[in-house]
């Protein structure tokens, strides 16, 4: 059987690991992947666009490597997760999510994650306070608040408020559980 790992590059930083405690939530809900087969593997970020730093590519290219070292029966995909912000009102935030897109285009098993307008208002379904960010996510995790979330949110195709293209992503790579 084949190995995969996934690797999620998350704006946050790793102090905080907000981003990532989201993400792992739902694939802890949605998907299989505690088969041995999987391993999963935060990149943290650092801020909004760092996705194409030396320091990040550096970390990804080293994930990769380890994870493939000595097997050919192993492929890894990398996710660039990042929040839509203001996308319909601001020129500069649209344009930042056409660069991303156009990163994740060039490199073969890269996608592009986004959370609109951010992760918790996709997750909590309104935006927050940085200052509360880390009590919000560690409440969503101990509450098992992704139990009641609008799952067609985390479908969309398309920008939209409050939703995601998480799933439609995920869903090609990792084993739905069945419910």
């Amino acid at each position: 059987m084949k190995r995969i790992q996934l690797i999620f590059c998350v704006e946050t930083n790793q102090q905080t690991k907000t981003d990532f405690q989201y993400i792992m939530s739902l694939i802890d809900r949605f998907y299989e992947y505690n088969n041995g087969h999987i391993l999963i593997k935060p990149v943290y970020l650092g801020g909004k666009g760092k996705y194409s730093t030396q320091k990040n590519i550096g970390m990804v290219n080293k994930l990769i490597t380890q994870f493939g070292a000595g097997s050919d029966n192993s492929e890894s995909y990398v996710f660039i997760c990042i929040d839509c912000d203001k996308y319909d009102s601001d020129p500069a935030d649209r344009q930042f999510l056409t660069q991303a897109e156009e990163y994740c285009q060039a490199r073969q098993n890269y996608d592009l994650i986004w959370f609109c307008r951010d992760v918790e208002d996709v997750f909590l379904g309104h935006m927050v306070a940085d200052k509360q960010k880390k009590a919000e996510a560690n409440r969503f995790v101990k509450n098992h608040m992704i139990d009641h979330i609008d799952v067609h949110r985390l479908t969309e195709k398309k920008y939209k408020a409050h939703s995601s293209n998480i799933r439609l992503i995920l869903d090609q790579l990792l084993p739905i559980k069945k419910s």
